[in-house]
């Protein structure tokens, strides 16, 4: 299957569950808000975030590890592949332990950190070491998961993780109806992840049949691989700044505002989160096809490759920002009411801070698939900007100070030093190139958001009333949108124009047979 097959492959499982889990996300969110109370879905997100801080010390051995499989499976070279698995199983299970004992020491401290929680102390804890219990597991028992990930096969895990996760959220809701126990509500989580895992572990051995199981490491694999160890120590920083990007912001949230501000948050995330799904497992397919275009060493097809993809993130990325602009509130207020509507600038800060993480993913795609993790200033500075800008700006403006935090902190370290990183060090091309593709892309987005936001406002008519109405009004929305954005795209970028051509021949041919 060649690269571009398994990237449309990729997509159309993603979207197929994209559309499946949207419903059911959508409508089980209403019911555990209603069930479950705002403080108790907040408590959720905060743990979860807690829970991220401990998977820190996972040190990014999945993100360098994922750079030196693609060689050896370009190569087809299962010695070295079941080499570096039994350099990971080592890995894990020690960082396994560690973040076991972490937990446990985080722990301690929770009757000090949700002193001013009205929920009952016990079922914090009982919730904190199911979370807790469900991510150890991939640590000890499944992280052969990665061989997927790196050979483009993410549509596997992506249609056992997504049934799993419908079945969970089905069984959730049933248990609420009939028993609203939060103790089985919450084992519910502990359990899908064992079965997920048991049926991932059988499949890939099924796919991967001569990968070695049962080889146990010891340190002379450390020394034998110096120089994979020191770029998983690289990657650890870079993990640092992406934890206080993603996962700080609940944290800070809860301690400045209130932790039914972070359920109002999340509410936003939650449809922003199911519109990203859909791209995430997409670009997660060209991970890994980055990755394979490397290991030819062709400059050219890099090159093009590259602009390829980053036209395709700015459009898609636009695309999702804009029309989330004209339907997130909508939606909000018909699923959960007015009163869980937030103002208008925390909303176009959410957008911002989505359009910039678009924008950034065939960069670091590419800085990834090169093995370019020595910048470990950058995500460090990043990280601690964001982090004292918005505990500043929070204890002033709330809500927006924390996001503008991510925005300004974010921006410098993505629109500037990261390009200039990857054509120095990776291209070894001058950086004028890029800002010439760049500005063209931010011009067409410009042009296309001014046009579209005029035919939008002048002959649309965005209605509450129903669902049904909603929806129509949003299939128009976005009609306009793709039909504006994809026609100005294709006229100022050769990228996307090349990429657009390349995907109307394939439909031809599917067409055709």
């Amino acid at each position: 299957m060649s690269r571009t097959n398994k990237i449309i492959k990729n997509a159309k499982v993603g979207t197929f569950f994209f559309i499946l889990v949207s419903v059911i996300g959508f409508y089980s969110r209403k019911i555990f808000l209603e069930r479950l109370g705002d403080e108790f879905i907040g408590l959720l997100s905060t743990l979860q975030s807690f829970l991220s801080f401990l998977n820190l010390v996972e040190l990014g051995v999945g993100s360098a590890m994922g750079f030196a499989m693609y060689k050896s499976l370009f190569d087809k070279n299962h010695e070295r592949l079941n080499e570096l698995f039994t350099l990971i199983g080592y890995l894990y299970n020690k960082i396994g332990k560690i973040v076991f004992i972490a937990g446990f020491v985080l722990s301690l401290f929770f009757p000090l950190i949700f002193s001013k929680t009205p929920i009952n102390i016990l079922v914090i804890y009982y919730v904190f070491y199911i979370y807790l219990f469900s991510s150890l597991i991939y640590y000890f028992f499944n992280y052969h998961l990665m061989v997927m990930q790196a050979d483009q096969k993410g549509y596997i895990p992506t249609s056992y993780q997504q049934s799993l996760h419908i079945i969970k959220i089905l069984l959730q809701i049933g248990v609420l109806h009939l028993t609203s126990s939060f103790s089985i509500f919450i084992s519910i989580e502990l359990l899908s992840t064992i079965v997920l895992n048991i049926l991932l572990h059988r499949r890939i051995k099924k796919e991967y049949p001569w990968l070695n199981f049962s080889s146990k490491g010891d340190k002379t694999l450390i020394t034998k691989n110096k120089e994979l160890i020191t770029k998983i120590k690289q990657v650890f920083v870079h993990r640092i700044s992406g934890f206080i990007l993603k996962s700080t912001d609940n944290i800070v949230i809860f301690s400045f505002v209130s932790l039914q501000s972070v359920t109002y948050v999340n509410n936003y995330y939650l449809i922003i989160g199911s519109s990203t799904s859909l791209l995430t497992n997409f670009f997660t397919g060209t991970k890994a096809a980055v990755g394979s275009v490397i290991s030819e060493n062709n400059s050219k097809k890099i090159n093009n490759t590259f602009w390829e993809l980053t036209s395709l993130n700015h459009f898609v990325g636009g695309i999702l920002v804009m029309s989330l602009y004209y339907g997130v509130n909508p939606v909000i207020s018909l699923w959960l009411g007015e009163q869980y509507i937030m103002e208008d600038t925390i909303v176009l800060l959410l957008l911002a801070n989505v359009m910039i993480s678009k924008m950034r993913v065939s960069v670091e795609q590419y800085i990834h698939a090169y093995g370019m993790f020595q910048d470990i200033w950058a995500p460090i500075t990043e990280g601690v900007l964001n982090l004292v800008i918005s505990i500043i700006l929070a204890s002033h403006f709330g809500i927006s100070g924390v996001l503008l935090g991510t925005f300004v902190s974010v921006s410098l370290i993505v629109l500037i030093w990261k390009p200039y990183f990857l054509y120095k060090n990776g291209f070894k091309k001058p950086l004028l190139s890029y800002w010439i593709g760049f500005f063209k892309l931010l011009l067409s987005f410009t042009l296309a958001a001014i046009l579209a936001n005029y035919l939008i406002s002048n002959f649309i008519l965005i209605s509450e009333d129903s669902w049904i109405i909603l929806l129509i009004s949003l299939i128009q929305v976005g009609a306009i949108l793709l039909i504006v954005y994809s026609a100005i795209m294709y006229l100022f970028n050769p990228g996307f124009r090349t990429l657009a051509l390349r995907i109307i021949n394939i439909f031809k041919n599917i067409i055709k047979s």
